[in-house]
Formats: structure tokens, sequence, C-alpha cells
């Protein structure tokens, strides 16, 4: 887990374990359906995986959801 003692807001410290953590485990699962072969699951772990970074982001780094927002437009 990334080093969180210099954090700006040490109110978030647990929210951020969750979201890392959770994050980590869908990684994984994408890793998992990539090497078993089955590309509708790993399609949809990386749909789980891409929303745990905008959750992630809209708290952590809302100004990154925009760029992404307005790339995408």
């Amino acid at each position: 887990m990334a080093n969180s003692s210099e954090t700006k807001k040490p109110e978030q410290v647990e929210q951020w374990y969750a979201l890392a953590t959770a994050m980590r485990e869908d990684a994984g699962a994408v890793n998992a359906a990539i090497h078993k072969g089955d590309e509708p699951a790993a399609a949809e772990a990386m749909k789980k995986l891409q929303q745990g970074c905008e959750d992630c982001h809209a708290v952590f780094h809302p100004e990154a959801n925009e760029k992404v927002k307005a790339a995408g437009e």
C-alpha cells in the first residue's frame, strides 16, 4: 500500500485503502481472465476496474475525470 503519512486529508486514508484494495483485486481478476483466455470475463473485469478508477478519481483526483471526459467527447 502507498504511504499515506503525508496525506492532506487524513480523514480519507481508510477510503483510499479500500479503493486501492478493490483496484488491486479487480486488476487481478482481469489478469486471471486473460490467462484463462476468457475474453467475456476479461471484458467484465475491465469494466469493474474502470469503474473503480472513476470512483477513486471522483474522490481524490476529480480533475483527472474531467480530462478523461473531455478527451472522450
